[in-house]
């Protein structure tokens, strides 16, 4: 059994998730942005979800950037930060070009807004010419 500090590699988690989906979505992927909130929002707690608030969307994303090399082995991200605005660039690895990589990416960002207090953000995601990904978040 896996405790809370267990790692499985990415391909197992995706194949997992699309399983979950599979089984119990009727394979609508789309339908994990809820479930992962409200895991999230448990797992953290009261005292970081606060913490969270207090940081605000545009720190919360730098501190997950800053944290993104002890997640992934291989590829990096770079975030351009704005007012009101987030763009992060994946690149370096085929795994980034993964739909349900990429969507569960979409979701990351939208859960970080919502538990941040802007839950009337935007989420999008573009393909960057076959070689990596793109994701804004906007609040």
């Amino acid at each position: 059994m896996l405790g809370a500090d267990d790692w499985l590699p990415v391909g197992a988690q995706l194949l997992l998730t699309e399983a979950i989906a599979d089984e119990c979505l009727g394979g609508n992927l789309r339908g994990l942005q809820a479930p992962i909130l409200e895991d999230t929002r448990a797992g953290l707690g009261r005292m970081r979800l606060l913490a969270l608030r207090a940081l605000g969307p545009g720190r919360a994303i730098a501190i997950a950037q800053r944290d993104f090399p002890k997640v992934h082995e291989r590829g990096a991200v770079e975030v351009e930060l704005g007012t009101h605005r987030a763009l992060l660039v994946f690149r370096g690895t085929p795994l980034f070009l993964h739909p349900t990589w990429r969507l569960l990416q979409l979701y990351g960002l939208a859960t970080l807004l919502e538990l941040t207090g802007t839950p009337a953000g935007t989420v999008s995601g573009e393909e960057l010419d076959g070689e990596g990904f793109a994701a804004t978040a906007c609040w």
